[in-house]
């Protein structure tokens, strides 16, 4: 989740001043293994979460609040930093939101493979950082799902071709 979804979408936002502020805060901490990310949302695309945001106040420069529901988030219940796609009045926008931030409830789901950690994530009026500019994030996190779906294929792919590779030599070695 770290790679594939969190850094991906970081490096997705294009090259305004706001989405290279957002990479220098965040991408050191997960490049290093210091820090584990994950993206959050709602519903089938990060491009269209039905997660909402709002201003915390009338001001400019007031800081942001998100609430709903993001029902499967992978590493949502470890994560130090979730990255949250988000409605605002003005569209889809990406948001950072500490692990331990105000409002956030983790409930750990059961899974069939006990690697892959998934949470349901629940924002009740929680603190969040607004990265990139405001409402541009539809278009990146449409091409952070696609590359998301690719590098899971390609994890598949690796485990697909280790246990041909443990059943042929099984094969190779009955009597």
């Amino acid at each position: 989740a770290s790679i594939g979804l969190a850094a991906t979408a970081l490096l997705q936002l294009g090259a305004s001043s706001e989405a290279e502020d957002a990479r220098r805060a965040h991408l050191p901490g997960i490049a290093a293994g210091d820090t584990v990310a994950t993206l959050a949302w709602a519903g089938p695309d990060p491009s269209l979460s039905a997660l909402n945001a709002r201003r915390d106040g009338a001001a400019a420069d007031a800081g942001w609040r998100i609430s709903g529901t993001a029902a499967i988030v992978v590493d949502g219940a470890d994560a130090d930093l979730v990255l949250v796609a988000a409605r605002t009045p003005a569209g889809t926008s990406l948001f950072a939101v500490s692990g331990d931030a105000a409002g956030l409830t983790r409930t750990p789901l059961t899974t069939l493979d006990s690697t892959r950690r998934l949470a349901e994530l629940r924002f009740a009026d929680t603190p969040a950082e607004l990265l990139g500019a405001d409402g541009d994030a539809q278009d990146p996190l449409r091409r952070t799902a696609d590359l998301a779906a690719l590098y899971l294929a390609a994890e598949q792919l690796g485990g697909a071709a280790r246990v041909l590779a443990t059943a042929v030599e099984y094969a190779g070695t009955r009597i």
